[in-house]
Order: structure tokens, then C-alpha cells, then sequence
């Protein structure tokens, strides 16, 4: 057995898909699942659409490829009878022409066919001329014949080879003899009424250079001589076939597509699902989820390929010089480094996150600007989302604005980076001073949105006077006015009044507490009486 291998062609590359395909279905069998599993459908892109369908729970997927499939289909019946008409309307004209260049040629080529016919009847060889450009030497000087034709080769070959231009280095019976050359095929021709020979260069050097090669060539130009005076029935026969030809192609009913309407509807569902399925991979909060994954992912150490580490192939072990109970094993440590890389890397990560020069604007990261504002007559770009696709605003200044809108944020960022660059380069404004406005920018919205410091206050001076506790006895003061008992009671029991209002111990407002009058409590009808200790409720 022999295996044949195509040298620089995809053989073997293709061998390689072949040898990874093994490999995994002998993974599939060697592993712990059933004899069958349900195929998801034979279009790979209905399968991936179906598995992405089926991971998310979310069959738009499914609705989106079967919808770009329906336009497809559509398009192809529509190109297909686009093609059809076109197909015949280029016979039409293809058969036309060739009808019309024959009947042009007709007269000449039987007057050609007449000569040449006379020429190749003469029996009498001494009488058969060839005429070349210094001499006319009868058909029986075979050797002079040889050096004539030699001599006018060589005087025309660099021409010929130059100009890519037939010309004429002989005539028999008023016939011309044309020599040409073609640059794509690098070959020589020859040509005899319509019969021509080709030669390629070593052939036609030999004719050149050698009498024997020379006499080869003139035997060809004879048996041409003889074809040629078979053309006129040909061409008479080829403009018969044409012309019924011509007759069945205009016969033949353009065709119609009748299905534009369902094929624009088509069109337009199908674009509404790829905004859908857009919506959900490259909506902010897809992105912000995104990310967080990331993270999280990196946070809890799971480095690239560690579910391949957990889980070795004979094959990938052996790639890293471990067997695979070592290499399982390593998987904790390598986790272990990765999250104290990704802990290490968080100045890193922050510094790279304040010199990113796209910020934005608001909390959703819906909103997100490059560059200067647009009162300020100087480049800026402003990306936004719009619930299915990203929008792009970038404006040079002096009125001028440039729109797009793609499908995902990191395009429409390097656009309008590309645009705002360009706008920037012809006002002279150096790409510095571009990154410096959004890393203010960014400064100033973190320095926005972190909680305001309150700054402390000075301590409290306590009085020198001594603070008379309301539980102790005070004696009125000789000539001053006495209370009577009810309303000494009252203004005793206020003391143990709790204030109505809840207490916010992060308020603005001062902090003071507000007792309630506990007659203005009693007439308000919050239930006011006193207890038999003497105090308020």
C-alpha cells in the first residue's frame, strides 16, 4: 500500500483533520456514553445554531440561521433566473455576432478558398511558386526553399516577438503566409488562410536555425494550404447552425422571479433576527457580564486551558513531559499561581483601565465618548447603543459629522478612534492631547460618583457649670415664681418623651433632638395621659 501525497497542496493538512477526527472519536469511545446520541442535523450551522440554542435557552439561535437559510434560497431561485435570462440574452448577442463576422468573411474566404485551391492543383512543381520578400523560388527548389524561408524568419522574429503583431514573411497563389507570436503561451504560430499551426520556441529555433527544421515547416504550411480550401463549407455550415440556434434562443420566454415580495420580507425578518441575536452577545449588559465572567474566571484561577490539564489526553501530556496523574495533580498549584497573578496584576489592571482614552458616561455603559466635547470646535466621537446595534458620532470641529453603526462595541471603537485620528491629523492636534481629554474625563466622573467625605467636627467644650441631673430636686430661688403641681408634674415627665421622627445618623440636617409638648401631644390625640410613676406616653 502506497500513500500518495500531493507536494505543496493541502493533502496534507487534510490528513491531519483526518487523524484529529480519529483521535476524538476514539476519545467518544474509549469515554463512559451511550451506544447512540441524537444528531442535531446534518447543516453545520443549523447544529451549531441548535447547540447554542439549546446551551442558552434561547431559540432565536435557531430562528436566525433558518431565517438567513429561507433568504438564501430565495436568492439563489432569484439568481438563478437572473441567470437564465442573462444566459440567453448573451446567446443572442454571442450568436448574432457570430452569425454577422461570418457573413463579413464569406466573400473573402471564398476568394481565398479559390486561390488555394488553384495553387494545390498545379501537378507541375516547377510551376507551384512561393513567393518570400527577395525572391520567388518554385515549390521543386527544395533547398532554396529551406533558406528563403529561413532567412525571412530571422528577419522577422524579434519583430513578431515585440510587437505581439502578425505579419506576412510569404505568399503562395496570392495567398499570404502570416507569422505571429502570443505572449501568454510564450509560442510562435503560423497561419495559412484560417488554418494555423503552433510551435513553441525550441521548435520554432529549430526551424530557424536548421534546414531540416525548415523543411518540416514548409510541409506544414503545405498541408494548410490544403485545410483551408475545406473552410468555406464549414463557415457555411457554422452560419446555418447558428442562425437555428438564434431562432430557439428568442424563442425561448424570459423567465420571472415571482417571489420578490416574499424574498424582501424574508430579507427583513432575517435582518431583525440578527439584530436580535446582536442584542443579546454585544448589548452592554452582555458585555458587562462578559467581563465580570472574565474576572471571575481569573479570580478563581482558572488559567487557559486547565479544563485540558484536569482532564489529559495521552497525547497532551506527553506535550507537557508529564504523565497524566502528575499532570492532574499540578492543576491546584498552577491555580493557585494564576490567582496570585491576577491578584498581583490589580495596579496593573486599574492604571490600564484610567489610560483607556473611550469612557463612559453613565453607569449602564451605554454612552461612551473619545476626544474633545462638541462645543469645544475640536475632534471628538461619541459611540451609543440603541438596543441593537452600536451608533457612531464623530465630529471634526468645524461642523462636519460622521455616522456609522456596526455590531459591536470594539468595532465602532477603532472606527471612530480611525476617525477622530484623521480629523485630528488635519487640524494638527497630536494624538497625546486626544488620550489626555478622556483621561480627565474619566477622573473627573470617578471623582464624581465617590461618596463625599464628611470631615470632623471640633470636640465639644463641656461647660465649667455643673449639669443638673432631672432626677434632683431644685429649690427655687427666693422671690422667683412657683409652679403649681400639675404643670411642674408635666414639665418633669417631658423629659422622657421619645421624639417622633425617625433618626438618620447620616443626615445632612442637624443633629438636635426635638421634644414634643406633652399637653400639644395629649390635644393631638396620640393617646397622651400619664403613667402612675409620673412619667409621659
Amino acid at each position: 500500500m502506497v500513500n500518495l501525497v500531493a507536494r505543496r497542496s493541502y493533502d496534507a493538512m487534510m490528513y491531519q483533520y483526518v487523524a484529529r477526527k480519529s483521535n476524538f472519536v476514539a476519545m467518544i469511545r474509549k469515554a463512559d456514553v451511550p451506544p447512540t446520541m441524537e444528531d442535531l442535523g446534518g447543516d453545520l450551522t443549523v447544529s451549531w445554531a441548535q447547540s447554542k440554542a439549546a446551551a442558552t435557552g434561547d431559540p432565536v439561535f435557531v430562528q436566525q440561521v433558518e431565517a438567513d437559510q429561507q433568504v438564501a434560497e430565495l436568492e439563489a431561485r432569484r439568481d438563478a433566473v437572473q441567470g437564465a435570462n442573462a444566459a440567453r440574452s448573451a446567446a443572442i448577442r454571442a450568436l448574432s455576432k457570430s452569425i454577422t463576422t461570418d457573413e463579413t468573411r464569406l466573400p473573402d474566404v471564398r476568394a481565398t478558398v479559390d486561390k488555394l485551391a488553384a495553387w494545390n492543383s498545379i501537378d507541375d512543381r516547377a510551376t507551384k511558386i512561393w513567393n518570400f520578400p527577395h525572391a520567388a523560388i518554385p515549390d521543386s527548389e527544395t533547398a532554396d526553399l529551406a533558406d528563403a524561408l529561413r532567412s525571412s524568419l530571422i528577419r522577422l522574429e524579434e519583430e513578431v516577438t515585440r510587437s505581439n503583431d502578425e505579419v506576412v514573411f510569404g505568399a503562395i497563389g496570392g495567398v499570404p503566409l502570416e507569422l505571429g507570436y502570443t505572449q501568454v503561451l510564450g509560442q510562435f504560430y503560423i497561419s495559412v488562410g484560417e488554418e494555423i499551426a503552433w510551435y513553441d520556441r525550441d521548435r520554432f529555433l529549430n526551424a530557424v536555425e536548421k534546414t531540416s527544421g525548415a523543411q518540416g515547416m514548409l510541409t506544414t504550411l503545405r498541408n494548410l494550404a490544403e485545410k483551408a480550401t475545406r473552410q468555406l463549407p464549414v463557415i457555411e455550415a457554422r452560419i446555418e447552425h447558428n442562425r437555428g440556434r438564434l431562432a430557439d434562443a428568442e424563442a425561448e420566454p424570459e423567465l420571472e422571479f415571482t417571489a420578490t415580495a416574499e424574498l424582501e420580507a424574508a430579507k427583513l425578518r432575517a435582518e431583525e433576527l440578527r439584530l436580535e441575536v446582536n442584542a443579546r452577545e454585544n448589548s452592554p449588559d452582555a458585555l458587562r457580564r462578559a467581563r465580570e465572567e472574565r474576572e471571575r474566571r481569573a479570580a478563581d484561577g482558572q488559567y487557559p486551558q486547565w479544563t485540558l490539564d484536569l482532564n489529559p489526553t495521552d497525547a497532551w501530556a506527553a506535550e507537557h513531559s508529564m504523565s497524566k496523574e502528575d499532570l492532574i495533580a499540578s492543576v491546584p498549584a498552577r491555580m493557585a499561581a494564576a490567582r496570585q497573578e491576577w491578584l498581583d496584576g490589580a495596579e496593573q489592571r486599574d492604571a490600564n483601565r484610567k489610560a483607556d482614552p473611550w469612557v463612559a458616561l453613565d453607569e449602564t455603559e451605554a454612552l461612551w465618548q473619545y476626544g474633545f466635547d462638541t462645543g469645544t470646535g475640536r475632534p471628538g466621537a461619541r459611540v451609543y447603543w440603541d438596543d441593537r446595534q452600536w451608533h457612531l458620532e464623530a465630529w471634526d470641529g468645524d461642523g462636519a459629522l460622521d455616522r456609522d453603526a456596526v455590531n459591536t462595541r470594539g468595532e465602532a471603537f477603532s472606527l471612530g478612534i480611525r476617525v477622530v485620528e484623521q480629523f485630528a491629523a488635519d487640524r494638527q492636534i497630536p494624538r497625546e492631547a486626544i488620550h489626555q481629554v478622556g483621561i480627565d474625563r474619566r477622573e473627573r466622573r470617578d471623582n464624581a460618583a465617590s461618596p463625599t467625605t464628611v470631615e470632623p467636627t471640633a470636640a465639644v467644650v463641656e461647660p465649667a457649670d455643673a449639669i443638673v441631673e432631672p432626677t434632683e430636686t431644685i429649690s427655687a430661688a427666693t422671690g422667683t415664681f412657683e409652679l403649681d403641681d400639675t404643670l411642674a408634674h408635666g414639665l418633669r415627665a417631658a423629659g422622657d418623651v421619645r421624639p417622633l421622627h425617625k433618626f438618620n445618623p447620616h443626615g445632612t440636617r442637624p443633629q438636635q433632638q426635638q421634644h414634643i409638648d406633652p399637653t400639644r401631644q395629649y390635644e393631638a390625640e396620640y393617646g397622651g395621659g400619664y403613667e402612675e410613676d409620673g412619667r409621659a406616653v
